[in-house]
């Protein structure tokens, strides 16, 4: 979704499937994190994530239904019907 979201014209060829996973802080090199430092960081870069994603016109909602899958939780597919609503794709010129 970040390099979608990051270009100015945001288009997706018929067929293509947008599948929102959950999101988490991982370090392979630390694997053993205190969970107080892990729960802080994800809020961080989670706040950093909707705000970059704000800036290049994304839907807040589109935020939301990641935060609301929780770590390790089922995907989202995204229905085409909902892409221009989200700000998924931008319009046509």
């Amino acid at each position: 979704m970040l390099a979608l979201a990051g270009g100015v014209h945001r288009s997706l060829p018929p067929g293509t499937k947008v599948v929102l996973g959950s999101r988490s802080v991982r370090n392979r090199l630390a694997p053993n994190i205190p969970a107080e430092q892990r729960e802080s960081l994800t809020e961080y870069f989670g706040e950093q994530h909707r705000k970059y994603l704000n800036e290049m016109g994304i839907a807040p909602d589109l935020v939301d239904i990641v935060d609301g899958i929780g770590e390790g939780g089922r995907p989202v597919v995204i229905p085409p019907s909902d892409w221009a609503r989200l700000h998924i794709v931008t319009p046509s010129q």
